[in-house]
């Protein structure tokens, strides 16, 4: 079962098409009928306006909550006033601020390489149009194939921002900008989403707190981001056009501030960043809170020299910060994400090196004692640090229903990666940073044709 039948809500699509091609529009939504069926997708085009409806308004509403945009593209489409400088315009701007995800398709025959959606991937394979097709059930079973893929991948990289190609060769793949980051990880997935489901029955006013923590190279923002778009909103039921959180930083005591300033220094930059003021005393951050319907997260950044002076009493007094929070309207949820990035020392200078290589096994040893159930007032979770990758986690990664929709990528390949010296441990791992990109250039370089 795919990723996308598991999830079980339905993705809207909305087609933006001529008249002149409602024949052929009719003959792709046939195509798309099994996805109706099995509630994968809902569909929406402007003959299902209903009586006494102002049409321009029913439009521009569907427009406006489309998870995906299909372009019916021909030279009627490029030539109607509403479809190329209304749709079009509002399809773009939604598909540039990674709203929803647009697709051209090629109906007929047209000079379409320079029009606002010429960089995109379009159906069918090859951008081949439907009418040259010599059998058109093959050309919109291809198409209806190809959006498959694309509904699959996204409920996965949900949404997430696809790499800049200059080159628009057909062979090229459009690489959703988390995909490769969706190799291993599923055990820190997995507790988050344990103490999360517990934080909302037993403590769902109380702030929750997670820390992430490893080795600086393991990309502990990819994995933010990931968590994001993928076990944050799965865990706290999130509707899909709300998948995702409003996202604040929260900056932390500079080196110095002394300690005893903490506590002042937290509530200061918490205001800044939520209500753009530094004075904000906690009820007025609380009514903040109460406004926003959707989850609430906190991220924050840190490295290991950032605890040069504050040691690990700025950890402690981060949490004591949270413990002592008032709490939060009923329904509103507030996380907090700490990302804890353990620094390498190999080209430092001896002193310097010294003196964070001592830090750093006092902030690994913290972190591991950590008893987080002593503090009362709130809840938390330390995840397993993130650590490099095996080669049969990559394995595993190629057979993923995303991964498959854009490539075909053999074991051989990933053997390869594994047995080049400048990439891999002593191990024999591959740290995530180095090997998202080689990962990356594998997708690109094998395409799957079908798509």
């Amino acid at each position: 079962m795919s990723p996308l039948l598991q999830k079980g809500a339905a993705v809207e699509i909305f087609y933006s098409y001529s008249h002149q091609d409602e024949t052929l529009r009719d003959e792709l939504e046939k195509q798309l009928s099994i996805l109706k069926k099995l509630k994968i997708v809902r569909t929406w085009h402007d003959r299902k306006i209903y009586a006494g409806n102002e049409w321009a308004d029913d439009i521009n509403d569907h427009l406006n909550t489309a998870d995906i945009i299909l372009l019916l593209i021909s030279a009627d489409f490029l030539a109607s006033e509403y479809c190329y400088e209304i749709e079009l315009d509002r399809a773009m701007k939604r598909h540039e601020a990674r709203e929803a995800r647009v697709i051209p398709i090629i109906l007929r025959d047209v000079d379409w390489r320079d029009a606002p959606f010429g960089k995109l991937q379009a159906l069918p394979s090859n951008a081949k149009p439907i009418t040259s097709w010599p059998n058109r059930d093959e050309a919109f079973a291809d198409v209806a194939r190809g959006i498959r893929a694309t509904i699959e991948a996204l409920s996965v990289a949900l949404e997430s921002e696809p790499e800049n190609i200059s080159d628009s060769s057909d062979d090229e793949v459009t690489v959703p900008r988390l995909l490769p980051y969706l190799c291993n990880r599923s055990d820190q997935e997995r507790e988050l989403c344990l103490a999360l489901q517990q934080h909302q029955q037993t403590m769902p006013r109380r702030p929750f707190v997670c820390i992430i923590h490893g080795d600086e190279f393991e990309c502990h923002s990819e994995f933010l981001e990931r968590i994001q778009h993928t076990a944050l909103p799965r865990t706290l039921n999130l509707e899909p056009k709300h998948l995702s959180l409003e996202e604040y930083n929260l900056v932390w005591p500079s080196r110095t501030v002394s300690s005893d300033r903490y506590a002042q220094v937290f509530a200061s930059n918490l205001g800044a960043s939520l209500v753009q003021k530094t004075a904000a005393p906690p009820v007025e951050i609380v009514k903040y809170i109460a406004t926003h319907e959707k989850p609430l997260l906190i991220t924050s950044h840190l490295l290991t020299e950032d605890f040069l002076e504050g040691g690990t009493d700025l950890l402690a007094a981060f949490l004591e910060f949270w413990n002592t929070w008032p709490d939060l309207p009923p329904g509103r949820t507030l996380i907090n994400c700490v990302c804890l990035k353990h620094q390498r020392s190999e080209k430092m200078g001896f002193l310097q090196k010294w003196k964070l290589q001592r830090l750093e096994e006092r902030i690994r040893t913290w972190v591991g004692n950590l008893d987080l159930p002593s503090y009362r007032g709130l809840f938390g979770v330390v995840l397993a640090e993130l650590q490099a990758i095996r080669r049969s986690d990559v394995e595993a990664w190629t057979r993923n229903t995303a991964v498959r929709a854009l490539c075909e990528i053999q074991d051989k390949k990933i053997r390869e990666l594994f047995q080049r010296q400048d990439l891999c441990t002593p191990d024999g791992l591959i740290s995530m940073e180095m090997l998202a990109d080689e990962l990356r250039e594998l997708v690109r370089s094998n395409p799957n044709q079908r798509n």
